[in-house]
């Protein structure tokens, strides 16, 4: 998972900081999905990342579709 966001994020020329923004979802909960300190995120804070990123559903948690 960490790697598909960071790369959902770059793509978007974002820091984590920038996403934190505009998903109002906390930065450190962004750092440690990215680094793989979260093993087992909250439903609601994947949906709103993947809403947010504009990438398909699943895409966080089954691996890499089309970015």
């Amino acid at each position: 998972m960490g790697m598909t966001l960071v790369q959902a994020r770059k793509r978007r020329q974002w820091d984590q900081k920038t996403l934190a923004r505009e998903s109002g979802i906390d930065q450190s909960v962004i750092s440690r999905l990215e680094t793989g300190h979260t093993k087992r995120p909250l439903y609601d804070t994947v949906k709103q990342l993947e809403d947010t990123l504009e990438i398909p559903r699943g895409t966080l948690v089954f691996g890499q579709a089309t970015l």
